[in-house]
């Protein structure tokens, strides 16, 4: 499944932001191999998608609406109970 949040940013200046692929945080089970976790970025009119490394993209000046969604799709079916990922953002002036 996917989740998603809004997370508005405010800028004086043309900045760079960088976007990491979710990772586990906890949960009953660790991600077995062959689980891949994406994370997707869309701001503006542009698309990112964050899926085997960080990726950087310019952060324009002013006031951005970043919509963040992730998913990870693990090639066996989770084990019940609650699961907890997280993605880092970073921005720099």
């Amino acid at each position: 499944s996917v989740s998603s949040t809004t997370v508005s940013v405010d800028s004086n200046t043309t900045g760079t932001m960088t976007i990491s692929p979710p990772r586990l945080l906890s949960g009953p089970t660790p991600d077995p191999d062959g689980t891949r976790h994406v994370t997707f970025l869309s701001f503006g009119t542009q698309n990112v998608i964050a899926d085997s490394a960080e990726v950087t993209v310019s952060l324009p000046p002013g006031i951005t609406d970043l919509e963040i969604d992730m998913r990870v799709e693990r090639p066996t079916p989770f084990i019940a109970g609650t699961y907890n990922y997280g993605v880092t953002i970073t921005l720099t002036p």
